[in-house]
């Protein structure tokens, strides 16, 4: 194990508590605000679903002190309740942030820094560099960890064990830093974290059965642990020390080899949430590049729904497992129940969705929607078919092992009017790190007014995005939060 010097734990509990906001660079104070911006909104565009309301009536029920907003939701709660309720609402569209098509980081840190930013009447200062420093421990668990494993006879697979626990790490270290924890309370903070995280199940929900209405990991509950943890660790409530150095602590996450370096490499000095893929649509990030591609073909030869015969999508083997669950709702019409969150993990309902111009936004997932005739019928044209040579290519990647999907190849074959036209990419649309691929702050906007549509007005819309963007020069959070409640 690594020596003292070099630490975990201690390197992080040390950054923690001693960066300021002037250490962060102008352009990713930028990409930070954007990133707030896009998961107010989805956050807010959670609250009209059936999941968002069982949630909402949850925190109205057991609600507590009313010390944090439940945005868009017109009620107060607990901090702690607030972190549960926020960061699921924020999920469940599928439409939060994916870091280089590894993990959800989503709506964790930000709904962290929130549930303790009103009673601390925090600055926007402070919200956007707690979100950075949670985002940044999330993102790098994310790198140093395994996504894929391969087999003895040489093929990639997902491991067994595979899940999102160790985002609770990202929520202690955003509310720590707004309630201003020193660098002892931060370290047991985080073995805190550790024992109340949830076990890694991903590699269980692949295998979704129907109407099961959790996805991989829940969001809202690490959320709410992250933030317990930092509440407890502010009145010195003991744990183990540590956490992030125990190699234990890390096989029980499923992790038998940790990329150790990653953790550390450049620490407080390169900042991960510039690679957070902000998405333009609502659904699993594994279909936005076809969703792209496909468009893309119809809008230059001006071709119609109704001229498509077939679109065939070649892509990572690694997704077409049949007892996953891109496989088991690939055949939108023979799906049954057809649920809000199958259709997110649909390729053929969510190309169907696009290329009949619906708005990207809750109304892909709304009951309606889901039985919508002209889109089942598009959706049988639809067929996925796995690419052995991308399989290859993982097996030859070299780097941090969680970055090994930063590229994500698929290509498409469209079939119109006697003709074939085809495209490939490695990447989508909200690809941050990829400059052509990035989202403009309009089109963050624009979502953010899609998403917020039923519950704000157009003017409380445009006021809240007016002060969103001007975040760094917020004196109190609560001058934003008023109007989101």
């Amino acid at each position: 194990m690594p020596s003292e010097v070099t630490r975990l734990t201690e390197a992080w509990a040390d950054l923690v508590s001693t960066i300021s906001f002037n250490n962060l660079p102008r352009e990713e104070i930028g990409q930070t605000i954007d990133y707030i911006i896009d998961h107010v909104g989805d956050v807010i565009s959670g609250c009209d679903s059936p999941t968002g309301q069982m949630f909402i009536k949850l925190a109205k029920e057991e609600g507590g002190n009313p010390e944090a907003t439940i945005l868009g939701a017109g009620i107060r709660a607990s901090g702690t309740m607030a972190a549960l309720v926020n960061a699921k609402l924020g999920n469940i569209h599928d439409n939060d942030d994916v870091f280089i098509n590894r993990i959800h980081i989503g709506t964790i840190p930000l709904c962290a820094a929130l549930a303790v930013a009103e009673k601390t009447r925090a600055s926007g200062k402070d919200l956007i560099l707690a979100t950075v420093l949670g985002y940044e421990m999330c993102a790098r668990c994310a790198l140093a960890t395994p996504l894929v494993e391969v087999t003895q006879q040489g093929e990639v697979r997902f491991p067994t064990v595979l899940g999102y626990s160790y985002n609770t790490f990202g929520a202690l270290v955003a509310a720590a830093k707004v309630l201003g924890l020193n660098k002892a309370q931060i370290e047991n903070g985080l073995s805190i974290a550790a024992y109340f995280a949830p076990l890694p199940l991903a590699g269980l929900w692949r295998r979704r059965e129907p109407e099961n209405m959790l996805k991989y990991c829940d969001l809202g509950w690490l959320t709410h642990a992250g933030v317990t943890a930092a509440l407890l660790a502010r009145v010195d409530f003991k744990a183990s020390t540590a956490i992030l150095d125990d190699e234990y602590f890390w096989q029980s996450c499923g992790v038998s080899n940790l990329h150790y370096n990653t953790f550390l490499e450049g620490l407080g000095k390169s900042w991960h949430i510039m690679q957070a893929a902000i998405k333009p649509y609502p659904c699993c990030r594994n279909i936005h590049s076809s969703i792209d591609m496909l468009t893309r073909i119809m809008n230059e030869n001006a071709l119609h729904p109704d001229d498509i015969e077939s679109v065939a999508i070649r892509l990572s083997p690694l997704t077409l497992n049949p007892e996953y669950i891109w496989c088991k709702v690939s055949k939108w019409d023979t799906v049954e129940p057809k649920d809000d969150i199958s259709s997110q993990f649909s390729f053929s309902y969510n190309l169907a969705c696009a290329v009949y111009g619906i708005p990207a936004g809750p109304e892909w997932h709304g009951d309606a929607m889901l039985r919508d005739p002209r889109l089942i019928e598009f959706s049988k044209k639809v067929s996925l078919e796995g690419d052995p040579q991308i399989g290859q290519s993982m097996l030859a990647y070299k780097g941090a092992p969680g970055a090994i999907r930063r590229k994500y190849p698929v290509t498409i074959e469209v079939r119109a009017k006697g003709k074939v036209f085809a495209d490939s990419s490695d990447y989508a649309l909200g690809d941050s790190w990829v400059p052509e691929y990035r989202l403009s702050s309009e089109e963050i906007d624009k979502k953010f007014r899609v998403n917020v549509s039923k519950a704000l007005s157009d003017s409380q819309t445009e006021q809240v995005l007016e002060q969103l963007r001007r975040l760094d020069r917020i004196d109190d959070i609560n001058e934003i939060t008023k109007h989101l409640a």
